[in-house]
């Protein structure tokens, strides 16, 4: 369904379930479906624990928590910087909570639901990396609350209050997109004014965005925000969809062909670029995302949750680089001091063998900071392979830098070797490693001695000592 196009000219699809059929529960059955980063989890009771990409059709199946049998409630989220998906599960009978990590392939029990605490079943919502549950209070049944759980952490966090005292309208919590969503039931008059309240984690406040009356036999719930300001929502017979309409402030039924009457399942999908990436097969956005500048994977970092674990990825790093590494244009960088003896670095591309020199330089951040800048005629050594720059400051400061990226890595130094030395170093496909080769004299005697660095083995071992004096 295209959004906010309404464009239901699409036909239904049927796609075959990641579960065999003989194993499929019959009636009734206690099914959870949940999504994250374009995978869904979907869970038959404890018995059969499912994460299925529905767009390549691959699934894998998750091991049961073999101790517990009864049932529970479950959810996850995909945490791209420790790329990782963590299962959250709360037990139905005992309220037991387990996190399964996909990194680990193991379950690990956590403790159980606070005891100052009622939990009610019927809020579970992940959002932002944290599950979010509705409680009361032991001690004042009236009090309700809502526990946040960080996924990542594997921690419960302060709780959260709702925006206002809820004697007796009933309330239910959703995601809607990342952001948590609250919604308040305020009933009269053969109508229910539904309100609409979303979290704002930065500020730590409930923001109310939308107020609608809506007859009994017309309850929604929310999906995602539409481009043109609206909002798309689910009917809760799973019967179909409606959208808010902000310029009329209605709501306008979305008929969708072959899904009438058919129990429903919503995939969220909040952000535009993971429709890209979900009909476009891995390796066509390999082939796309490899022949685009460094520039502008720079910017793609922060469109997609999948596209920055990619681009991240070194195996993509070098497909990349090989890529790129003929196209004859170079990226030039270099210093100049201000009146302050500040160290600046500036850059330039260049084309070859046009040499083009049309556009203007521009200042570069350095990698060092001000107050480790070197002052009057310092001893700086530079030198490049693949993409990195090797900057040194005598034998205090030796840095690699990746220019495009703005990237920085700080080598430690060969502390008993303070009289600085000649430097170099090269990148190493085979081996994957960046070494660095030194050539300078030792304090005490003078004598020449050769260093080695690799990136890999993160030391300074000796290799060798030549036997010459230093005059």
């Amino acid at each position: 369904m295209d959004v906010p196009q309404l464009d239901s000219s699409n036909i239904v699809s049927l796609v075959e379930s990641p579960i065999p059929i003989d194993q499929s529960l019959k009636i009734y059955p206690d099914i959870q479906y949940f999504s994250s980063n374009g995978i869904l989890l979907i869970t038959y009771s404890d018995d059969i624990i499912v994460m299925w990409n529905p767009t390549t059709r691959e699934s894998r199946r998750i091991p049961s928590p073999i101790l517990n049998k009864h049932g529970g409630h479950y959810n996850f989220c995909y945490f791209p910087r420790i790329d990782d998906y963590k299962i959250f599960r709360l037990g139905y009978d005992h309220k037991e909570i387990d996190i399964f990590s996909t990194k680990g392939n193991t379950w690990k029990s956590i403790g159980t639901f606070p005891p100052n605490y009622y939990f009610l079943a019927y809020n579970v919502v992940m959002a932002d990396g944290i599950v979010y549950m509705t409680a009361k209070r032991k001690e004042n049944l009236s009090n309700y609350t809502i526990l946040r759980f960080c996924l990542e952490k594997e921690q419960f966090q302060e709780e959260l209050l709702f925006p206002y005292a809820i004697p007796r309208s009933r309330h239910f919590l959703f995601s809607l997109g990342e952001k948590l969503c609250f919604i308040r039931l305020l009933e009269g008059n053969h109508k229910i004014n539904r309100e609409f309240w979303l979290y704002m984690m930065k500020t730590n406040s409930w923001n109310k965005i939308l107020t609608l009356p809506l007859t009994r036999e017309n309850c929604v719930r929310p999906l995602s925000f539409m481009k043109n300001g609206g909002m798309m929502f689910q009917k809760f017979d799973s019967s179909g969809f409606v959208a808010y309409n902000s310029t009329t402030h209605k709501l306008e039924q979305v008929n969708v062909a072959g899904i009438e009457g058919l129990y429903f399942i919503f995939v969220s999908n909040p952000n535009p670029s993971n429709v890209f990436t979900q009909n476009l097969s891995h390796d066509i956005i390999i082939d796309i995302l490899t022949k685009l500048p460094v520039k502008s994977l720079i910017r793609f970092k922060n469109a997609c949750k999948s596209w920055y674990s990619l681009i991240k990825d070194d195996k993509f790093i070098k497909q990349h680089y090989d890529t790129h590494k003929n196209c004859q244009k170079y990226f030039m960088v270099y210093r100049k001091y201000n009146m302050n003896n500040q160290f600046n670095c500036y850059h330039y591309t260049m084309n070859v063998p046009q040499l083009d020199s049309s556009s203007d330089a521009f200042l570069l951040e350095s990698p060092v900071s001000i107050d480790e800048s070197p002052t009057v005629y310092p001893n700086i050594q530079y030198f490049s392979s693949n993409g990195i720059l090797l900057i040194t400051y005598f034998d205090d400061i030796i840095v690699m830098w990746n220019p495009t990226t703005r990237e920085s890595r700080r080598i430690p130094s060969p502390f008993r070797n303070r009289c600085g030395g000649f430097y170099d170093f090269i990148y190493f496909p085979r081996i994957d490693d960046y070494k660095i080769f030194r050539l300078g004299p030792r304090l005490v005697n003078g004598d020449m001695e050769i260093d080695i660095f690799s990136t890999v083995e993160i030391d300074w071992p000796v290799s060798s000592k030549l036997l010459f004096l230093w005059y």
